[in-house]
């Protein structure tokens, strides 16, 4: 794999990396190589093994992520580099901003400054999930359907398909909007249930895979009593992570 993946081309300089077999990761320090490896090999079954599907055609049924987010925070951190006679590099979290939207709107600015910014960061979204989103969605996400007009009854009658997932199906249901009541289709009832509204709020970050989903594992996270699930790219980088706030997610 070595031979395979390093750049070799005559008369230009050659890159020598030592490969991660498990994640494909590349170190060109047999020390660092070494480390990481001790790491990742727990990892293993995260990473490389997969149970193939038990049914031949898979499709996407997770419908509760296609509905509209209310709340979202947009976030980045800043960082020091002191001196450190064991790393080359030690970045230590030294600011937090954040700006929190409601559908396009700013409802507030928010700086953290200092060695404890990360948590702060963190006891602030804890705060306005609980306080502010959780309670918006208790209010405003049950709306009950409108009455159908007569064209919306009339073509739900005829139908025999469901509108999300196009299987067919006898028993339809009626689904709408739980936000402004309005009638969007006939739909199993599986699909019906599965477009549940979630309440959460999204939290986004600059580079957070690369950079400051560090920041969170390393200073704050363990620090919280939430149910943490992360979508795993390597042993050392997350795409995102869910974190359950109470009953409900954020």
């Amino acid at each position: 794999m070595n031979r395979l993946l390093n750049y070799h081309k005559k008369g230009e300089k050659q890159i020598h990396v030592k490969w991660c077999r498990i994640c494909l990761h590349g170190f060109q320090k047999q020390e660092a190589y070494k480390a990481h490896v001790a790491v990742c090999m727990k990892n293993i079954d995260r990473t490389t093994l997969y149970t193939m599907p038990k049914e031949k055609l898979c499709q996407f049924t997770d419908w509760s992520k296609t509905i509209n987010k209310k709340f979202v925070v947009y976030a980045d951190f800043e960082s020091i580099l002191p001196e450190d006679s064991k790393y080359f590099q030690r970045h230590e979290p030294i600011a937090a901003g954040a700006v929190f939207l409601k559908e396009g709107n700013i409802l507030e600015y928010i700086n953290f400054v200092g060695a404890n910014c990360v948590y702060e960061f963190l006891l602030w979204i804890e705060d306005i999930t609980v306080n502010i989103v959780y309670p918006w969605y208790d209010e405003n996400s049950k709306e009950a359907m409108l009455p159908l007009t007569a064209e919306e009854e009339n073509s739900f009658i005829q139908s025999c398909h469901c509108y999300l997932c196009g299987s067919y199906c006898i028993e339809l249901k009626h689904d709408h909007d739980h936000f402004n009541g309005k009638y969007l289709g006939p739909a199993c009832n599986g699909c019906n249930l599965a477009r549940k509204v979630r309440p959460s709020l999204e939290v986004v970050f600059h580079n957070l895979k690369g950079y400051d989903m560090h920041h969170l594992l390393k200073y704050a996270l363990s620090r919280f009593k939430w149910g943490l699930k992360p979508i795993v790219l390597t042993s050392e980088k997350f795409l995102a992570m869910t974190a359950y706030i109470g009953k409900k997610n954020c």
